[in-house]
């Protein structure tokens, strides 16, 4: 009996041990779960601020994107709108009556004969082909050109020396200082 007694003892003590050793171990296992769950949930945070940055970054991004495709495409029918009042002044000089027509296109050979060098040589005047009737003068031959929609285009008679005097190179010339005034009279208003 008396080792039945010490089985016993020993049992319990084996049992006693073993719960104190769970106790431990869900102890220890609690704190770790806690430990990885706080872990996990600042991962998680990390992360989601991160995404959420990036979000944010890429919301930006398209936004701007956004803002400068439209502003690129105003600009553009703004520019067309320009482009067609020069276009609507150009159509007002060719629908001149025939003979205020004709002295323009004399007057613009005459600027384009005083700017060449050589003032000896005949040079060749290129004119619309519509408009070869229109010009007088002796001083250069004048040629008629498809390519040349209005003005003159002279050129030296070794065809070295190219002056361009039509309304195109003219409107190209002021185009810059225009393009504000224009842009203030066709949108300013719109504005308001």
């Amino acid at each position: 009996m008396p080792q039945d007694a010490l089985l016993r003892a020993l049992e319990n003590d084996a049992r006693s041990q073993t719960m104190q050793i769970i106790k431990e171990a869900e102890d220890a296992a609690a704190v770790l779960i806690a430990q990885a769950e706080k872990e996990a949930g600042e991962t998680a945070r990390l992360r989601l601020m991160a995404m959420t940055g990036e979000f944010e970054r890429r919301k930006a991004a398209a936004i701007n994107s956004a803002k400068t495709r439209t502003h690129a495409a105003i600009l553009d029918v703004r520019c067309s709108l320009i482009d067609e009042a020069f276009n609507g002044a150009l159509q007002a000089v060719k629908a001149l009556p025939k003979d205020e027509y004709a002295i323009l296109l004399n007057r613009l050979l005459d600027e384009a004969m005083d700017a060449l060098a050589d003032k000896d040589s005949k040079p060749v005047a290129l004119v619309a082909p519509v408009d070869a009737a229109l010009i007088k003068s002796g001083r250069a031959e004048i040629r008629p050109d498809a390519r040349v929609s209005f003005g003159i285009i002279l050129q030296s008679t070794d065809g070295r020396v190219v002056n361009e005097n039509t309304m195109s190179s003219r409107i190209g010339m002021v185009k810059p200082e225009l393009m504000p005034i224009l842009d203030k009279i066709l949108f300013d208003k719109a504005k308001a």
